[in-house]
């Protein structure tokens, strides 16, 4: 998700929550209540952005990684063909199975394997890396 969308959220959640006492003194009570047309302006908002998002990343084809690979960028800046060596970096670092699969299906053994020496890595994934690649 990206920062606008995650902002998006959290605003609405705090929008919508129950009313809470700021202080016990009750004359400092915070009343508010949200109409129902305020309420069906945020949620259509809330819609569009996430359609939007969904719209660039399916363009992409980075839709099915995980959202978590994508926490410090926005997903429409990432190229598959320029930023390759990132992506493997952040799946062997930080994906889930799903996503080594979806980077197997992506990138071929040959191109990981020349990857392989500049790749900035644990022990760890490196050593699953060159197993999965001899």
């Amino acid at each position: 998700m990206t920062l606008k969308t995650l902002l998006t959220l959290w605003t609405l959640k705090t929008f919508f929550q129950k009313p809470k006492q700021l202080t016990k003194k009750p004359f400092m009570a915070l009343k508010f209540r949200v109409s129902l047309k305020n309420q069906f302006c945020a949620i259509v908002a809330l819609h569009e952005a996430l359609k939007w998002q969904w719209e660039v990343t399916v363009a992409l084809g980075l839709e099915d990684f995980s959202v978590e690979l994508f926490w410090d960028v926005d997903r429409q800046s990432v190229h598959l063909p320029e930023h390759q060596r990132w992506l493997v970096e952040r799946v062997m670092e930080y994906g889930r199975w799903p996503d080594w699969l979806l980077l197997k299906e992506r990138v071929s053994k040959q191109e990981l394997m020349d990857l392989l020496p500049t790749l900035r890595i644990s022990q760890k994934s490196r050593s699953f890396l060159e197993l999965y690649c001899a």
